[in-house]
């Protein structure tokens, strides 16, 4: 693989897996392509299971990320998580007309249905529950409007890193910034980088995060048991297209397949083995659509996805691993996802406006 693709590789890898989800790599048409360990010391990522504290948290304040999501223009978004009051809130704002819609998960599990809550608040919509939240791991049951349904459980195991003192856009832009140090070809880093992109982060001058800053990014994620995840917008389709009604058939013929049951919903799925997820068709208030089933366990991790890059980068000269070794390190022990709000505070007071 060439060297300059996998600069591509890198940025990509890391804003998809700001945007708060984890998920297989598989190129299923219907896939939603989703996308919080302590201190600075570089050792190697190895999440410590803990006990479930279920008693649920209290404040834990705001944390932001924000994404670059213009190449022609410069322009941002910002997702927020917020822990009030034992609940957990997400919200997204952009500077600017957004391309995408936000995706709006809905998860089946045994017992039941969950999906955001659909009443706004100042800090967006609730998207579960809070059970714990420290340094190194967050653990949170979805929303839910059922009575007594809280079987699903998702754990983040994160790294949270103390960011007073380092350079802020060379920190919230790092990959941005390696390329364009790196390369000469103007040319090529303004493709990859974005034009706009490029021609502004050249004007701005560096400051740095004051005490108290910090960020986290998330090392795995995990579910205590198997589900079933979909986006609102599929199910909220009223038709069925030619394509489902196809592959449910198929799928509820082969002999490789398998059933799931949930709730009130079931599905047939196709076993693949290279992926931490099947990907299949469930019936739900007569509609047909693709679904994703998760078996339980760990569904995302960090690890995979660096072994993926190191083993890339084996395969250049030396001088091209220099480059890199400066990204993978940083994707390794220092890579920030979501900023605290004295770290954001001086992103926001200083480079980005919402």
């Amino acid at each position: 693989m060439n060297a300059k693709i996998l600069s591509f590789i890198i940025v990509s890898c890391l804003t998809l897996t700001a945007c708060g989800g984890g998920g297989s790599e598989s190129n299923n048409p219907n896939n939603d392509n989703q996308n919080l360990a302590s201190n600075q010391a570089q050792a190697p990522i190895e999440p410590q299971q803990a006990p479930i504290n279920t008693t649920p948290q209290n404040n834990n304040g705001t944390w932001s990320n924000y994404t670059a999501t213009g190449f022609d223009s410069v322009s941002f978004q910002k997702e927020t998580l917020t822990i009030e009051n034992g609940n957990v809130y997400n919200q997204i704002i952009n500077t600017a007309e957004s391309l995408y819609e936000p995706l709006d998960p809905l998860y089946f599990s045994p017992m039941g249905i969950y999906h955001n809550n659909q009443t706004s608040t100042k800090y967006g919509t609730q998207i579960g529950n809070i059970l714990k939240k420290s340094d190194t791991e967050i653990t949170y049951t979805p929303y839910t409007t059922q009575l007594n349904t809280a079987d699903l459980i998702f754990t983040k195991k994160i790294r949270t890193i103390d960011i007073s003192g380092q350079k802020v856009l060379n920190n919230v832009f790092n990959e941005q910034f390696n390329i364009m140090t790196s390369y000469q070809d103007w040319e090529w880093v303004s493709r990859i980088v974005g034009t706009a992109m490029y021609n502004w982060l050249k004007r701005q001058n560096e400051t740095t995060f004051p005490a108290g800053s910090k960020c986290f990014s998330v090392i795995t994620e995990e579910s205590n048991i198997p589900f079933i995840r979909t986006d609102i917008s599929l199910l909220s389709q009223t038709s069925t297209h030619e394509y489902d009604i196809e592959s449910w058939s198929e799928l509820k013929n082969s002999p490789t397949s398998f059933i799931v049951n949930m709730f009130n919903i079931t599905g047939f799925f196709e076993k693949d083995n290279n992926y931490i997820s099947d990907y299949g068709i469930i019936e739900y208030n007569g509609v047909r659509r693709f679904v994703e089933y998760f078996r339980g366990g760990i569904y995302y991790n960090i690890n995979d996805k660096i072994n993926s890059l190191e083993s890339i980068v084996e395969s250049f000269d030396e001088a091209e691993k220099v480059k890199f070794k400066k990204d993978l390190e940083h994707l390794k022990y220092n890579n920030c996802e979501f900023y605290n709000e004295v770290a954001s505070e001086t992103i926001e007071s200083n480079y980005l406006k919402f």
